[in-house]
């Protein structure tokens, strides 16, 4: 971001600040004139006077810069949303480095281009006035953030402007009848909270809403709401809490929402029993009243706001509605772990469906859908068989794939007769159908179907209390993963040609499209989705300003979010895209590591292409870390900020098992990989993200010290390939005397011939490629046997005390001759984790010598530093090729890896340029 910003030109400087910049230069005048300018200059000033934290001579030192792009948009250079500036301040960062101002807010993280849509002035405080402004308004402590805190003034931003009291929303009038209108802001009244929306999902109840409604928006007064047609629609959506009523004490003014829309009156038989989805007057905000999603505010019960936890998106927080539909119809159906289910229909609930069995333990999921892209979505979300009811007899394959009794539940998404009829027909004997589906016409049932087989058929509504927060909390454990039904993001103003028409018309490319909840040319604020984003409003903080700010305050990126190389798709396993992500929470043992270069290993190929099975993604590999230590915990004794250090295959264990307390932690029954693994809540519930990253977060026991003689690109590789074969070498007491076989001269087996031979051992190397006889001898090896000929073992029978199998392709072996090779009671001992099954072994084959096989995972803490050691002792150096980190960068390595074309590792290297902004 930083390059692209400078290609604009240098920022004008409407006053230089020599402390900030830098720069001896003198003071320059404004170069757009206009009363606009002047009176942000000053109300800004005067807003800040009261906080200065005395870091410098008052707030008129402060730099104000103009973007050259934003002020050429604007036709009214005059306008008071024709430019976006921005008051510079003291940054307060690590090691005191100070930023000149044009890497500002790329440093901060923030996307500088979508920020100046919105043509609105940004003030940037320090630390010491962020804590100020929040006392004041009783909002407690700021975070702690690496730099300072950014403010961004809603509305139009001029002296003692009056709140805003209309806004626009999108307003159903009738069947095919939307209006993007203008309406009065709602009122915050007891017992409630204001929400400023973020994104809305269109849901199939709107799309029938529109091309035969109103069916369920009531056309007299709803009995709660007392509202009719024409009303605000929108009611899969989430957003910032902006405003809370009176006695509301449990939640917080700048939190992330996600909101369930249903209204009940609480006084009903069913919603004392707790069933709010079943009350006799029930309705739903975005479609019975009490406003909807598609507007730019909107006011709530507070029982109707869930917050999001910091792992999940506001993107898909707006998918948790009705995904939550497909939650509760599995709670109420009779799902027992390894049932045989039937979906129909794969459109949004349909595919929640899908991802809520296979997350719940179905054993078999078959989906049925007509349309094409929609039947591979079924797939990708978990569907392991695919029928299309055009082409398919429904009904005998589903017996077929069900052994012959049928299965023993369906859901039915769609609302068809045809699947209906179907789906009835291929459940087992006393199998359930569960309907989801909201109908348009009356559907028969034929009562015979269900008597003579003992069928229930049940219907299911929504969705009670609770049921949002359990699949919130099941997508921030990565349990869910419904990022994929997003297939289109547009603009509140677009909502019906790029929204509702596009989802009727292409059916078979659209699953879930959102919308902005935003209107083109508002002044408002748009709630932008970043990751430890917070809003605080401020409002009257000195007595000549009445207007309300929204205080973001981030952590300049990072420590809240990390950017790495991810793959998203193991279908597509060789394409990386760089994104943000969440990192564990930050914990008194914890580390943080700014990545200098991180090593290419096989296991992240046999991640990310699917060879070791299903993988969470997106997903950023990486285990062979080495990077700078840029902030510690409180209880961390062994590294200070700025060691060089190292991050292998293990981010965490228990310590307190008793694995952990004999030295062998990376066989802790908790242990945590560095990457694709859960963290547990407590430590944010993210998933561990590796290596190809901006940083990494580990704990200290499995952060290492890097000796000053060992290169960084040298000792990234040894973080992994090194400690897995360097372990079992020593457990096995290789050292003078011992006759050791390598089997394999790869990224591992060249450490191992390197490792056993500077141990002192008599190297062998057992290979099938004849082109790796010279490397194998210049790492140490004294003999090089050739196993490609059929009888290749008989003249070594007897010879070898230990055998180290670090070979990625063992399936085709011979192992009763490896094992024929082994001395008396020598051992075969792997490492390498290939794809494919062993060959069959047999008992017999250990008994002509009393040999044995084992094998081994990474290594401990203590036999890293052996290792590092021995590396230095002997100046021992690896093979290694580097590449500069890209998305070009990841491709080309994992390929090599993946091919075998590499002689012998990769590093990654060049990541301050790949990540200019951290």
């Amino acid at each position: 971001m930083r390059s692209h910003l400078l290609s604009l030109g240098e920022f004008h400087k409407v006053r230089a600040d020599e402390e900030v910049c830098g720069d001896d230069e003198e003071e320059a005048e404004p170069a757009i004139e206009s009363e606009a300018l002047h009176g942000f200059l000053g109300v800004a000033r005067d807003f800040l006077e009261p906080f200065d934290d005395g870091s410098h001579d008052g707030f008129g030192a402060g730099t104000v810069s103009v973007v050259p792009e934003v002020l050429a948009e604007s036709s009214d250079h005059g306008g008071t949303h024709a430019a976006l500036f921005f008051l510079q301040q003291r940054l307060r960062v690590c090691s005191n480095h100070v930023f000149r101002h044009e890497n500002r807010l790329s440093r901060a993280g923030l996307n500088i281009m979508e920020l100046a849509k919105f043509r609105l002035p940004v003030i940037s405080i320090s630390l010491r006035q962020c804590e100020r402004l929040m006392q004041k308004n009783g909002y407690g402590s700021a975070p702690q953030s690496r730099t300072s805190v950014i403010i961004i003034l809603d509305q139009s931003f001029a002296p003692n402007r009056k709140a805003a009291t209309m806004m626009k929303a999108v307003r159903f009038h009738g069947q095919g009848d939307i209006k993007l209108e203008e309406i009065e802001v709602p009122k915050c009244g007891k017992g409630q909270v204001k929400v400023k929306p973020a994104y809305v999902g269109i849901c199939g109840t709107d799309l029938h809403e529109y091309m035969g409604g109103p069916n369920i928006m009531p056309t007299t007064p709803h009995p709660i709401t007392k509202e009719q047609v024409p009303l605000t629609i929108g009611h899969e959506f989430s957003g910032v809490i902006e405003e809370i009523g009176d006695e509301v004490r449990d939640i917080q003014v700048g939190q992330r929402v996600s909101v369930q829309p249903i209204i009940y009156d609480g006084t009903c038989g069913a919603c004392q029993d707790g069933l709010i989805n079943c009350c006799d007057n029930n309705g739903f905000v975005g479609l019975s009243g009490w406003g909807g999603g598609l507007s730019e505010h909107v006011v709530v019960p507070r029982a109707s706001v869930y917050e999001i936890p910091e792992a999940v998106s506001m993107q898909v927080g707006a998918l948790v509605e009705p995904i939550a539909v497909a939650w509760h119809s599995i709670n109420i159906s009779p799902l027992k772990k390894g049932d045989k289910v039937l979906v129909l229909g794969a459109g949004p609930i349909g595919l929640a469906v899908i991802q809520c069995l296979k997350a719940k333990g179905a054993d078999t999921i078959i989906a049925s859908e007509v349309a094409p892209r929609r039947r591979e979505f079924a797939k990708e979300f978990g569907a392991h068989h695919i029928l299309d009811p055009t082409q398919d007899d429904i009904v005998a394959r589903v017996r077929e794939i069900c052994g012959g009794v049928g299965a023993d539940l369906a859901f039915d998404a769609a609302g068809v007769q045809a699947g209906l009829d179907q789906a009835m027909k291929a459940l087992c004997a006393q199998g359930t159908l569960v309907n989801i589906a909201v109908w348009e016409k009356p559907a028969q049932l034929q009562m015979n179907d269900l008597v003579f087989r003992e069928r229930k058929y049940v219907g299911v509504t929504t969705y009670v209390a609770g049921d949002f927060r359990d699949v919130l909390n099941a997508i921030a454990a990565g349990t869910l993963r419904p990022e994929p039904m997003i297939t289109g993001v547009i603009e509140m103003d677009e909502v019906e040609e790029k929204g509702f028409k596009a989802l009727i018309e292409e059916k078979d490319k659209n699953v879930k499209i959102l919308v902005k909840s935003r209107t083109l040319g508002s002044p408002a604020i748009q709630p932008l989705d970043l990751p430890g984003l917070r809003f605080w409003p401020l409002t009257d903080v000195t007595s000549s300003i009445d207007i309300s700010v929204f205080l973001r305050a981030y952590d300049m990126g990072y420590p809240d979010t990390f950017e790495g190389f991810m793959v998203q798709d193991q279908k597509k396993w060789n394409e990386f895209h760089k994104q943000e992500f969440k990192p564990k929470k930050f914990q008194d043992r914890d580390i943080d590591i700014e990545i200098e270069c991180c090593g290419v290993c096989g296991s992240d190929v046999h991640t990310i292409d699917g060879g070791w099975g299903d993988a969470p993604m997106p997903l950023c590999v990486g285990h062979e870390v080495i990077g700078t230590a840029i902030k510690v915990g409180d209880k961390v004794t062994t590294v200070k900020v700025g060691d060089r250090v190292g991050v292998g295959a293990q981010i965490w264990s228990c310590l307190e098992c008793r694995p952990c307390k004999t030295d062998n932690e990376n066989y802790c029954p908790s242990m945590i990989d560095t990457y694709g693994a859960p963290y547990p809540e407590e430590m944010g519930g993210v998933i561990s993200q590796g290596g190809y990253s901006s940083h990494i977060r580990a704990h200290e026991y499995f952060t290492f010290k890097i000796p000053k003689d060992i290169a960084s690109t040298d000792a990234a590789p040894m973080m992994c390939a090194g400690l897995t074969v360097y372990s079992p070498l020593l457990r096995a007491g290789v050292g003078p005397g011992k006759k050791v076989a390598i089997v394999g001269v790869g990224g591992l087996g060249h450490f191992a011939v390197m490792f056993a031979a500077a141990m002192g051992a008599e190297v062998y190397v057992l290979s099938h490629s004849p082109d790796k006889e010279k490397d194998a001898k210049e790492l140490g090896a004294k003999e090089f046997i050739l196993t490609e000929n059929k009888d290749w073992a008989k003249p070594w029978a007897f010879t070898f005390d230990f055998m180290l199998n670090t070979a990625d392709a063992a399936d085709q072996f011979d192992i009763a001759a490896y094992l024929s090779t082994l001395n008396i009671n020598g051992e075969m001992h792997h490492v390498g984790l290939p794809d494919a099954a062993l060959p069959e072994i047999k008992a017999q084959m250990f008994a002509p010598n009393g040999c044995k096989m084992g094998g081994s995972h990474i290594g401990s803490r203590p036999e890293m530093f052996k290792m590092l050691q021995l590396v230095t002792e002997k100046k021992l150096k690896p093979r290694v090729k580097t590449i500069p980190i890209s998305e070009a960068g990841c491709a080309e390595a994992v390929t090599g890896v993946r091919e075998n074309t590499v002689r012998y590792r990769y590093t990654l290297t060049d990541y301050d340029k790949a990540f200019p902004n951290r």
